[in-house]
């Protein structure tokens, strides 16, 4: 009897053991996976983010610069796009839309993919084309 009980005993303990190191594994690979899956989007909202100050930074650019708001008010976006294409990461394509301010302002961009988009407003001063409408300027940023 007295060995029947030894050998439960020790078999209890066994059991207790093998659960924590059941316990113990299932939160390294938890831990791993969590590890890995913040370390993916934080890149993903990083890529964001710079996409973002980017479009944001041409869009500055482009509203103080008086030659470059000209050329948009006058619709005539050769020096623009140039500007553009300097700026831009060489991975990521764009688009270019200028419209009145009612409109939507999203024709020609495709519908497969993640597309960042920022916007501004431009507006012609009292002196110079007086009588022209104010215009909504949108950059579309998408990855090759």
């Amino acid at each position: 009897m007295e060995i029947n009980i030894f050998f439960r005993k020790r078999m209890n303990k066994r059991g207790w053991i093998i659960i924590v190191e059941s316990f113990i594994a299932i939160l390294i690979i938890t831990t791993a996976f969590l590890l890995i899956h913040s370390k993916n989007s934080g890149d993903a909202s990083s890529v964001s983010e710079e996409i973002y100050n980017r479009q944001r930074s041409i869009l500055e650019v482009i509203a103080y610069n008086e030659s470059l708001r000209n050329e948009i008010i006058t619709r005539n976006n050769l020096t623009v796009h140039e500007f553009i294409e300097k700026n831009i990461n060489p991975q990521w394509n764009y688009l270019f839309n200028i419209c009145s301010l009612n409109d939507i302002c999203n024709s020609g961009i495709p519908t497969d993919r993640d597309i960042y988009v920022s916007e501004t407003i431009i507006s012609a001063t009292p002196t110079n084309f007086p009588g022209q409408q104010a215009t909504k300027v949108r950059l579309f940023f998408w990855k090759k």
